[in-house]
């Protein structure tokens, strides 16, 4: 093993039916959370209040879909990656997930003040989280399975 190899986590096996699954999980967590993110964004999941505020029921179910599908690609890594909450990735996980969780936060019909963004906080909020998931997917294997401790 060099130098390189151990700084990032350990890896076990996955079965390929494990593999091709989550690939069309995958699917549906990007087509879910992307729906989910369009409604904040657009004001149609609530005026800042996320998926719960007022009017959240025309997303709700998408971010329901995504979470799901999280959780079940979430479980898919860990049998791979069996240091994934050491791992860069996996904390852009937790990060991308604390976010989200702020945007229950965000009073339904918060006010957005002259000059701030139009999707109000929330949306931001749900952009952020957006940008952190690209980041924790797509970095190179290196940096993404990097052990942070």
């Amino acid at each position: 093993m060099s130098e390189n190899d151990a700084r990032l986590g350990r890896v076990g096996e996955r079965p390929q039916w494990v593999r091709t699954g989550s690939v069309f999980v995958r699917a549906v967590h990007l087509l879910a959370a992307a729906v989910g993110a369009g409604g904040i964004i657009l004001g149609v999941g609530g005026a800042g209040g996320g998926p719960g505020g007022s009017g959240g029921s025309a997303v709700r179910g998408w971010w329901v879909l995504a979470g799901g599908s999280g959780v079940l690609l979430f479980l898919a890594e860990l049998l791979r990656h069996r240091e994934l909450w050491r791992e860069l990735c996996g904390w852009a996980t937790f990060l991308k997930l604390a976010l989200l969780a702020g945007i229950l936060l965000v009073p339904a019909g918060a006010s957005r003040a002259p000059g701030t963004p139009a999707c109000g906080p929330a949306g931001v909020l749900v952009s952020a989280a957006f940008v952190i998931a690209v980041l924790g997917a797509h970095l190179p294997k290196r940096w993404r399975h990097r052990k942070l401790f």
